[in-house]
């Protein structure tokens, strides 16, 4: 579910980006959603910083993941007293 929110917001990042970059693109959505947007210096800072936030929700998962790696432990393999060798734990 975090996913489909980080596509989302990601998305509506590039969209204020994209209202930024070309003013044709800026007013077909002023148009449609009949609302005049913020000045093209708030778009690009709100675009960039609701981007980011949408990617990092994707690229999040839940125990590990890219932003949030695994945490292993190595764990002893006995034989005896003798320890033989390590095996990884969560």
């Amino acid at each position: 579910m975090k996913k489909f929110i980080g596509y989302i917001i990601a998305i509506i990042g590039l969209i204020s980006l994209v209202t930024w970059t070309f003013p044709q693109a800026r007013t077909i959505i002023e148009t449609a959603i009949k609302f005049k947007l913020p000045s093209n210096d708030i778009l690009l800072v709100a675009g960039i910083i609701i981007t980011l936030v949408g990617v990092s929700l994707v690229l999040k998962r839940g125990r590990g993941g890219i932003l949030n790696p695994p945490k292993f432990t190595e764990v002893p393999i006995y034989e005896g007293n003798r320890i033989v060798g390590y095996r990884r734990h969560r």
